[in-house]
């Protein structure tokens, strides 16, 4: 059997089985595809081992060195809370098979908060999670390998070639769920050309600034689809592969008036910026990280549907959700907006 359906990987199962094995350990009874994220470069599995212990494999084309390291090296220093991959029995930073990384981890077999929700304690609780991350230093061999935010959006330039390839008519497949997509992208336009502008206005001023914004380690995707809640009440912080030396505000612009993933309500933020121990967050950074992100999503989805050939019908519908929920009342664009207007009160 060959684990591919569009986008996914081309791997035989038995090449797998065997790389987990003769690198890991691990004899595998079963090994179960799994696609519930966003990223289209990445694929996932479930594992159990003939020993009954249970196991998550993750492959990604583009090997991101800081996404594997530094969640280790967290762990190895308290942040018991992060969720990293188990080195190989060979002592290799990571397994390779052809053009795939591969990063095995034990299975957190808990659900995440996006599917439970999360208690005012656990909001606490990651509050003083995100403020100990951010209190990071890392080795200097460790912070060379994370990037640093630069103020200048990578999917403005995205964002924009849709859009034209959508007013020219350049869908290369205008089935009815392309058409949907189409149709919406078309009806909205105004709105996500302002956005686009807007991100590339505000990336513009913040470069301009006079004095240098402090950063630090920041996960950078830390909405509650990436916590998972044990039983017995702790978190489990997965998805390290945006790790990013930033201002705090790129993990807050996730809390407080965020609707990433779910509505994030007041009383949640209360409780998260009790155990974050401040409530202070610059409305510049949060307007730029929120329209940034829609942009993102906005152009990311939109550009999987019309213009991928090779994604699997499953993921091409959901990107389809995905576009069209960002238009929802309360959504994604209407914070994204709010946040920007919030810049002239």
């Amino acid at each position: 059997m060959t684990f591919a359906s569009g986008g996914g990987p081309a791997i035989e199962e038995s090449v797998l089985r065997r790389a987990l094995a003769d690198d890991h350990g691990l004899a595998v009874a079963d090994l179960a595809p799994e696609r519930e994220g966003a990223d289209a470069a990445a694929w996932s599995y479930r594992v159990t081992a003939i020993d009954g212990s249970r196991w998550f494999v993750k492959l990604r084309r583009e090997v991101r060195p800081a996404a594997i390291l530094v969640p280790r090296h967290l762990r190895e220093t308290g942040l018991t809370e992060v969720v990293g991959s188990i080195p190989p029995v060979s002592g290799a930073p990571w397994l390779e098979i052809g053009p795939w990384s591969v990063l095995v981890s034990r299975l957190v077999d808990a659900p995440s908060a996006l599917r439970t929700g999360m208690a005012l304690d656990a909001w606490a609780g990651l509050g003083a999670f995100a403020a100990r991350l951010h209190a990071v230093v890392l080795p200097p061999d460790l912070a060379a390998l994370v990037p640093v935010e630069t103020f200048r959006p990578v999917s403005t330039g995205l964002a924009r070639r849709v859009d034209e390839r959508i007013a020219a008519g350049e869908i290369d497949t205008m089935d009815q769920l392309a058409a949907r997509v189409a149709r919406r992208w078309a009806a909205e336009r105004a709105t996500i050309r302002r956005l686009v502008d807007r991100a590339d206005e505000l990336g513009r001023r913040i470069r301009d600034g006079r004095a240098p914004r402090p950063v630090v380690l920041c996960h950078a995707d830390l909405h509650t689809g990436n916590i998972l809640l044990d039983p017995d009440g702790g978190l489990a912080i997965v998805d390290w592969d945006e790790l990013i030396l930033a201002p705090p505000e790129r993990d807050l612009m996730f809390v407080r008036g965020s609707a990433i993933a779910e509505i994030v309500t007041d009383d949640q933020a209360d409780a998260f910026e009790h155990g974050y121990g401040s409530a202070a967050a610059d409305p510049l950074l949060i307007a730029y990280y929120r329209i940034d992100w829609a942009v993102q999503d906005l152009a990311g989805f939109a550009d999987q549907v019309l213009f991928d050939p090779h994604l699997d019908p499953s993921a091409r519908a959901r990107a389809a959700a995905l576009f069209i929920g960002q238009f929802d009342a309360g959504g994604e664009v209407d914070t994204a907006i709010a946040a920007d207007v919030a810049l002239s009160r």
